[in-house]
């Protein structure tokens, strides 16, 4: 397989996946939009997430600002 087919493979598996993400995305936004506790648990989850993630980040900077 040449480099070229191999990239275009690879390219549409990735397509692949990022549609079967976005479909099962779509069906939890659904279900949680007629369900407001779970749409609420749904946020508190990604804003601990991203909560987590920020500190994360703070925790690299200042590890590097030492130095």
């Amino acid at each position: 397989m040449s480099s070229h087919a191999n990239h275009a493979a690879h390219n549409a598996i990735k397509s692949g996946k990022m549609a079967a993400s976005a479909g099962i995305g779509t069906r939890i936004l659904h279900t949680a939009a007629k369900h407001p506790i779970l749409l609420f648990g749904l946020g508190v989850i990604a804003g601990a997430y991203l909560y987590k993630a920020r500190q994360q980040v703070n925790d690299a900077e200042s590890c590097c600002a030492d130095d």
